[in-house]
């Protein structure tokens, strides 16, 4: 496999750091980062080791890899036959918006396993945006339906699946409870696709 030189890898890592610092990247999608850059370069890098006692520290998964690789066409219905280490509450889509802290689509085919956070700080890769069964790694983009290892692009959930999830009450009053959350607590996030972020699609 053909690495970053060192100069490239400190340069990647250099920007990350800076990126943070002047908060354009949340501490998660900084640590998506370091792990991207653990595949990158060499294992005697400098940058490589410092990423991985950063990851170390955070407890993060370092041995974790999403079970279907960059090119696998498996649909959430067949993801969702595996078992999730998922410990944490999950709350059905029938249950108030404005009470509950993470939502899972039950009502939509094919999505049952993202389940969404509605305080999550992290922008990556879309306000609001899943979580595999809860875990950090894969995430969905919610507006696309790109889904995410670290910052690669692995897959895509089909677009009617997300125009459905989209045209679910639920989900809608539970996005805009999350967007509110994340502007008013990230208040230099200025990231955002669109001019208007609390504008949410429109129903087909």
């Amino acid at each position: 496999m053909q690495y970053l030189t060192r100069e490239a890898s400190s340069l990647f890592l250099r920007t990350s750091k800076l990126s943070l610092i002047a908060g354009h990247l949340s501490w998660t999608h900084f640590h998506e980062r370091l792990a991207a850059l653990l595949s990158m370069s060499n294992p005697n890098d400098p940058s490589h080791q410092f990423a991985i006692r950063i990851l170390t520290l955070e407890a993060w998964d370092l041995d974790s890899n999403w079970e279907f690789g960059e090119e696998s066409t498996a649909s959430s219905d067949e993801m969702g036959n595996q078992k999730s280490s998922l410990n944490s509450p999950i709350v059905d889509s029938s249950v108030d918006a404005d009470n509950q802290l993470y939502f899972c689509a039950t009502s939509i085919p094919g999505l049952t396993a993202w389940q969404f956070n509605k305080h999550d700080d992290d922008f990556f890769p879309s306000v609001p945006h899943g979580h595999w069964h809860g875990r950090k790694q894969p995430k969905l983009d919610a507006y696309l339906g790109w889904t995410y290892r670290g910052s690669t692009q692995i897959g895509r959930e089909p677009r009617k699946k997300i125009i459905a999830l989209w045209n679910d009450k639920k989900f809608r009053e539970f996005s805009a409870a999350a967007i509110d959350y994340f502007i008013t607590h990230n208040i230099l996030h200025n990231g955002w696709r669109v001019s208007r972020p609390r504008r949410l699609p429109r129903r087909r």
